[in-house]
């Protein structure tokens, strides 16, 4: 058999390789579909985990910034006009905590919907240095279609989930360790 019969023959096999590989995509089947959002997220530097699907919902865990992350000095100006640094206190150290958990959040959402068509929602928890859960998320596709992303991350986050669940509190305005609703329950379940 020449190549020219064989071409044919073999673009039609890997054709349907690819067609069954969509079409469990498409279905949410939960093997699929958490390999390939573990394949997107791969990439990615902060650290994030898929810990399943059930119907057109995948679950996420993704973990909050540790204080290396996190800077400690920020730009600043003398009375005399020179530049320099000084130090954040801890309201602003929590502002940029804030802002980085946004950002993870809403990327990772961004990266496990490209991956997986079949899905129209994340439902994600932040964990603490501990594993302790911060903040649960569940953001649609539909609402990071309609989001406004010039805004800052924290912002976007809780326009595009109008149910965030998160606690702040005191002078800092920290995030503190929070009880999840059970909608939240099967996210962590699979999480170690």
């Amino acid at each position: 058999m020449d190549l020219l019969e064989r071409a044919p023959r073999d673009h039609a096999a890997a054709q349907g390789v690819i067609d069954a590989q969509w079409d469990r995509l498409m279905s949410n089947e939960p093997g699929a579909t958490v390999e390939a959002i573990q394949r997107s997220l791969a990439g990615n530097h902060a650290p994030v985990r898929a810990t399943g699907v059930q119907d057109d919902a995948a679950w996420l865990v993704v973990q909050a910034p540790t204080s290396a992350e996190v800077p400690s000095r920020k730009p600043a100006v003398t009375a005399s006009g020179a530049a320099t640094t000084s130090s954040l206190n801890a309201t602003e150290r929590w502002a940029v905590i804030r802002q980085l958990i946004g950002a993870r959040a809403l990327l990772a959402a961004k990266q496990t919907l490209a991956a997986a068509p079949g899905l129209a929602l994340v439902r994600l928890v932040v964990v603490g240095p501990v594993g302790e859960p911060l903040v649960g998320a569940t953001i649609a596709r539909s609402g990071l279609a309609a989001a406004d992303f010039r805004q800052d991350a924290w912002t976007v986050l809780d326009q595009v989930d109008t149910g965030l669940v998160v606690r702040i509190g005191g002078r800092s305005r920290a995030l503190e360790a929070i009880e999840l609703p059970a909608a939240y329950s099967q996210v962590l379940a699979g999480h170690g």
